[in-house]
């Protein structure tokens, strides 16, 4: 067995891959990761011709998966679900497939693997929300590759920049890929002094450094159709709107509940705690009244890297001390983190 750990995306793609290979694996999660879904990739796939078993319950599926790659066929496929992930899956299968995949997005999610397919020489075409690539084609390597910063690991800084008093932080190369922006556009609305500079285009994203200064930020509403550009920074922009002036509404935030934890119930339960009133519509709409001073407080991570971070730096200008209950997680996505911190403060 291949064994992923809890990485939602290497276990998707993976699937993707395997997909057109000759042989049989089965990829094995951690406990977190095989509470997620993955029928959204499995179905697909399966279109596409692989031979996929899966754990079942109700009507989803969860790791452990066995999957028997074949000769796979291209198909038509219309995204249920707003993901990057799942979009990449199909790509990758597709590379494998006899004719034209065509896949057509209800909203169009974050494309580096777009991007990085088509420096590869990948047979692939992009049409606003629909993406069509030519299997049987082999991909050459450009040689060098520069790969920018994560803005979603820049997202927490540029909000600890914004809410701290008089913080002043400079972000060095970090990707401005045009899909991944939402985080810097909603600051903006928010009235965060934050700027781009030295903006740039290396192979294939665009990078720029992100100068951020402090500021008084005021509520703002992020629409349904925003989601998917920063789905992973909505817990930090849950931390900004609780020190901002008035309500904020996230719309549609549904895809939270699935994640690395339920990340509606992990934010709500630890802000609360800060005093911080939110409140959770049926569909996933959520509710922030910001308050002029967070109140330290005993909080969770819930084993989430993303939570972690988010109440880190909550902490960080919440009066009186914050204890997170376990950093461990944030190894996952950023071992830095706690060291940069510690340099800034």
């Amino acid at each position: 067995p291949i064994f992923i750990k809890e990485s939602g995306t290497t276990f998707r793609l993976t699937l993707g891959v395997l997909a057109g290979q000759g042989f049989c694996s089965k990829l094995v999660a951690g406990p977190g990761l095989s509470k997620r879904p993955m029928l959204r990739v499995t179905a697909p796939l399966r279109k596409m011709g692989a031979q996929i078993k899966a754990k079942k319950l109700k009507r989803e599926e969860f790791p452990p998966i066995t999957i028997k790659g074949a000769q796979l066929r291209a198909i038509k496929y219309k995204m249920p679900v707003a993901s990057a992930q799942v979009k990449s899956a199909i790509l990758l299968a597709a590379l494998y497939a006899d004719g034209v995949t065509e896949i057509d997005e209800i909203v169009k999610t974050r494309d580096h693997t777009e991007r990085m397919l088509k420096l590869f020489g990948a047979d692939i075409e992009v049409r606003q929300n629909k993406i069509l690539l030519k299997g049987s084609r082999d991909l050459v390597s450009p040689g060098w590759l520069n790969v920018p910063g994560d803005i979603s690991s820049a997202a927490f800084f540029m909000v600890l920049g914004s809410i701290v008093p008089h913080s002043r932080l400079l972000l060095h190369r970090v990707s401005l890929n045009p899909s991944r922006t939402g985080i810097f556009n909603v600051l903006k609305r928010m009235g965060a002094n934050i700027k781009i500079i030295g903006r740039s285009q290396e192979n294939f994203e665009p990078v720029g450094d992100i100068l951020v200064k402090s500021s008084f930020l005021k509520a703002t509403a992020i629409k349904k159709n925003e989601i998917p550009s920063l789905i992973d920074e909505l817990p930090i922009l849950m931390v900004a709107a609780a020190c901002a002036k008035g309500i904020s509404i996230f719309h549609g935030a549904g895809e939270l509940r699935v994640k690395e934890t339920d990340r509606i119930k992990s934010m709500r339960e630890n802000l609360s705690k800060m005093g911080v009133k939110i409140t959770v519509s049926s569909s996933n709409s959520i509710k922030i009244k910001g308050i002029k001073e967070l109140k330290g407080a005993k909080v969770k991570s819930f084993g989430d890297h993303r939570t972690a971070m988010s109440m880190i730096v909550a902490g960080l200008c919440a009066k009186g001390n914050t204890e997170v209950d376990d950093v461990g997680c944030i190894a996952k996505s950023f071992p830095e983190f706690l060291k940069i911190l510690d340099n800034l403060i």
